[in-house]
């Protein structure tokens, strides 16, 4: 399974990507692989292959396990929001 890293709490110690299924996949800091990234190098973006597993609790999202980056990054763009030195 492949997906990108959309959100990152680093003081918890965990990310979420989201899968090429669409579904959101919870990843635990022990979960990566350590010869593929440190956790506190994760980016948002990052192109992300692991082994997905189902959590016993059907309200949580499914786990990631397994998890290494595969080197690619997706850049999204972000939105620029006008502050009102930029607005005319």
């Amino acid at each position: 399974m492949f997906g990108n890293i959309h959100k990152i709490i680093i003081d918890k110690g965990f990310a979420f990507a989201e899968g090429d299924d669409k579904r959101d996949y919870f990843i635990h800091w022990s979960a990566l692989q350590r010869s593929s990234i440190a956790f506190r190098n994760l980016e948002i973006g990052m192109r992300m292959e692991f082994d997905a597993e189902e959590n016993e609790d059907k309200t949580k999202a499914p786990r990631a396990i397994n998890v290494k980056w595969t080197g690619d990054t997706v850049k999204k763009s972000t939105p620029v929001i006008p502050t009102s030195s930029t607005i005319n």
